[in-house]
């Protein structure tokens, strides 16, 4: 179930133009698991962080440009962050980690199914650089999503030879997915995420042997690191001259310092009110003057803000940032707490989990509106409310084969 959650959150406009009829998708499904899990179900507990960041955005009402819209748009993530709670707080590290890379490979599957059909959206327009748009008819969001996927993949690598067969080849189409959208954020951060992951393997295979890391461990954590780095310049180099990829990130950065001049100093620090802005896909704020700066001072129309902290800015300003960025930090501390000491395996791997989920997150927010994208706050909320106090091991009987 959470495979589909993940899919239908992701935003499959292919198949279904209306983003809210695909989250009604989501939540029947989590609805079903539910049911069926009925005896061993057990109550969620949002995160802390995560209530006091909603708690904002619905505050931001008072002064929004657009009470409604903000009021709305502020359900819909409440909607997201419960469907989050109430499937991380039911399910296993390791059926987390699968759920997501069988969702994720079902992105995949599906946009090249959509692609063959030639079904609209699904292809790359002419002249543009990569060669599938995905199911969410944008490159861009085939690739934020196969990041997020491959930050959790990573983080557990099955130990019997069926499930690693599996595992690698969900593993192997969610690269697929980075390469056929072309997308240089997704290289370097299949290359930092895989960089960590080894990192944090490689510790946690010596703590099982009661050994700490030595001279040979440091040795080849920078052999690692400086090969990862080379081949990561090497394709950025690459892109650079095949499709003329530049420092600007495709003109990225001319879209945050329009987001930021166009603030006065009150909107940069509280916002305009959360959703009553950008005309996000999934839900385009009305017509506004806000807006209409931030275009006239591009030069050009676009959609969101390109990056997870400058989308936030002209909605929720810099307040509204640093309470999504505690929902961050709260998962790594957790996650860490989780590896400190004599931990055990179990332990270990949810603190992995935490530690690379965030990293995707924060590495794929550099260039897209993470922290804002149904599938990016979802993995958020999901992240966190699995590492958050309370939650204990679960019955065998749980809803672990439902979900993945």
């Amino acid at each position: 179930m959470l495979a589909l959650d993940f899919f239908f959150v992701s935003s499959p406009l292919v198949f279904e133009p209306v983003f809210d009829n695909s989250l009604r998708r989501a939540v029947l499904c989590t609805t079903i698991a539910c049911v069926l899990s009925l005896p061993w179900l057990r109550l969620p507990r949002i995160p802390w962080s995560v209530a006091v960041f909603l708690a904002f955005a619905f505050a931001s009402c008072f002064w929004s440009i657009n009470q409604a819209f903000t009021v709305h748009f502020s359900g819909l993530y409440v909607v997201l962050a419960v469907l989050g709670v109430v499937v991380a707080c039911n399910v296993e590290t390791r059926a987390l980690t699968h759920g997501v890379m069988l969702g994720a490979a079902v992105v995949v599957v599906t946009s090249i199914y959509a692609f063959w059909a030639k079904m609209p959206g699904a292809a790359v327009p002419p002249g543009s650089s990569g060669y599938l748009a995905g199911v969410g008819t944008n490159r861009n969001i085939l690739a934020y999503a196969m990041i997020i996927a491959f930050a959790l993949a990573v983080s557990f690598v099955p130990r019997s030879r069926a499930l690693r067969a599996g595992w690698t080849a969900a593993l192997l189409l969610i690269v697929s997915g980075i390469i056929l959208a072309e997308s240089a954020t997704g290289i370097a951060a299949l290359a930092a995420l895989s960089a960590i992951a080894l990192v944090l393997g490689a510790r946690d295979h010596l703590a099982s042997l009661g050994r700490q890391p030595g001279r040979r461990y440091w040795l080849g954590i920078g052999a690692m690191l400086t090969t990862l780095s080379a081949v990561s310049i090497g394709w950025y180099e690459s892109l650079h001259r095949d499709i003329q990829r530049d420092l600007s990130i495709t003109g990225r950065v001319q879209i945050w310092e329009a987001a930021w001049s166009a603030s006065a100093m009150r909107v940069r620090v509280i916002g305009d009110g959360w959703g009553s802005v950008w005309p996000h896909p999934w839900r385009p704020a009305p017509p506004n003057g806000a807006f209409d700066e931030i275009v006239l001072r591009v030069g050009h129309t676009v959609a969101h803000g390109h990056n997870s902290a400058m989308d936030l800015v002209p909605e929720l300003g810099v307040v509204g940032v640093g309470l999504f960025a505690l929902v961050y930090l709260q998962t790594v501390a957790r996650a860490l707490r989780q590896r400190r000491g004599l931990t055990t395996p179990a332990a270990r791997e949810r603190g992995r989990l935490g530690i690379l989920g965030v990293a995707g997150l924060l590495l794929a927010g550099v260039t897209e509106p993470i922290s804002v994208v149904p599938l990016g706050f979802f993995v958020a909320v999901l992240i966190a409310a699995h590492l958050y106090p309370g939650r204990t091991a679960q019955s065998p009987r749980s809803v672990d084969a439902q979900v993945s």
